[in-house]
């Protein structure tokens, strides 16, 4: 049976909303603000997700222009890949559920008016299948960009190689924020979901499926897990762009340079750099005299060939040639009488 999550086209529950003034929400635990703060931040990031869009764009124009030369490169082929996950991530629409959803939350005569909990399921639903597609496009991004790079350091079409090169890793790197931002997005609101009441029906879920707590945990992403110290993202930018890092000490400087072998780091020391005064004592004057030499001095200097054919071809009369070429048409005119 195909996962609720899995699904493109998910039936939405029916419309319902139940009421509750502050002072039962209070002891029952149902806090309004939270969820009102989950949604506005959840719209707010899906809204501006407008470079991610401008990529998709051009990433669709570059297969249009690589699909002929480049049909049997499997750079193209995961770049196809990617773009038909980003024509799922469109068709979804996320970002209207929960534009529904925020609209939904009301108050009337002091009293709050709160979407039913089949409403709220649905979407946490959504949010999940969202995570799972962006977590696709991840690996696709990243396995198009592997390609896409080895395509650069053979040398063969660089340029449009390098172009498909940077939209995939600028895809990547904005698929990344989202998932960590839709993590956030899941976990606030199904922490709201669990004080929330049905209406109707007990369940919108089947029987034999149930929501996750954690959605981090559901992806099994290594790398959601990952320090996000400020040293720890100098390191991953020296590891991707290959920058060495440069630590300087009072008495000498050092080099570290990444090995993308090893994947850690080699020490390498390039140079080292004294801070004492030694090298002041010793003036660099960048104005060069040069020397002066004689020309006859340089002419003798050379080798006796090279001398003598200089000399023929400096004092050589154009008249002269035109004399040792006048007994030939001589004896060309006596041939022919």
């Amino acid at each position: 049976m195909n996962a609720i999550w899995n699904r493109s086209v998910l039936e939405r529950p029916p419309y319902a909303t139940w009421q509750i003034g502050p002072l039962d929400a209070k002891k029952k635990g149902v806090d309004v603000t939270r969820f009102e703060a989950a949604l506005t931040t959840a719209t707010h990031d899906l809204e501006s997700m407008s470079d991610l869009h401008v990529n998709a764009a051009v990433l669709s124009r570059l297969i249009y222009r690589m699909k002929s030369k480049f049909r049997n490169d499997k750079g193209l082929k995961y770049m196809i890949k990617l773009n038909k996950a980003l024509l799922n991530y469109y068709n979804m629409s996320l970002m209207k559920e929960y534009a529904t959803l925020r609209s939904d939350l009301q108050t009337d005569d002091g009293r709050y008016v709160l979407p039913s909990r089949q409403i709220l399921e649905y979407v946490l639903v959504r949010t999940q299948g969202f995570g799972k597609l962006m977590a696709r496009m991840e690996e696709i991004s990243r396995h198009a960009s592997h390609f896409l790079r080895a395509r650069i350091k053979l040398g063969h079409a660089w340029s449009v190689a390098l172009v498909a090169y940077a939209t995939t890793s600028r895809i990547w790197f904005h698929v990344r924020s989202v998932i960590k931002k839709c993590c956030k997005w899941y976990d606030e609101l199904y922490r709201c979901a669990e004080q929330f009441q049905y209406v109707g029906a007990k369940s919108w879920l089947p029987t034999d499926q149930s929501l996750p707590r954690n959605l981090k945990s559901w992806l099994c992403l290594d790398w959601l897990d990952t320090d996000t110290t400020s040293k720890r993202k100098s390191q991953t930018w020296q590891r991707i762009f290959g920058e060495p890092a440069i630590e300087c000490n009072d008495t000498e400087t050092t080099f570290v340079i990444p090995d993308e072998e090893t994947g850690g780091s080699r020490l390498t020391e390039v140079g080292v750099a004294s801070t004492s005064n030694e090298l002041e004592d010793k003036p660099v004057s960048n104005n060069d005299v040069g020397e002066v030499i004689d020309r006859e001095a340089f002419e003798r200097s050379l080798p006796s060939n090279d001398r003598s054919i200089t000399t023929k071809r400096k004092h050589t009369d154009t008249n002269e040639r035109g004399s040792l070429k006048e007994p030939k048409r001589k004896r060309k005119k006596k041939n022919r009488k």
